[in-house]
């Protein structure tokens, strides 16, 4: 894992998080250590991507609209 960014173990907060460009930026953040809160509209979806990310990269990842 590269670890570029140098994040492990912060929290990055990212809003439009279930937009292209935010659903790359949690998925970088993620994969360089960081815990990500996902902020979007959909309550539902932003949910289901904050577990999926979780699970995929071994951090903790919250949402919220």
């Amino acid at each position: 894992m590269s670890n570029w960014l140098k994040l492990e173990g912060d929290v990055c907060a990212v809003t439009g998080a279930l937009g292209g460009m935010g659903v790359e930026i949690c998925r970088e953040f993620a994969r360089n250590g960081a815990n990500v809160v996902l902020l979007d509209l959909d309550e539902e979806k932003v949910k289901a991507a904050a577990a999926d990310l979780a699970a995929e990269f071994g951090i903790h990842a919250e949402a919220t609209r």
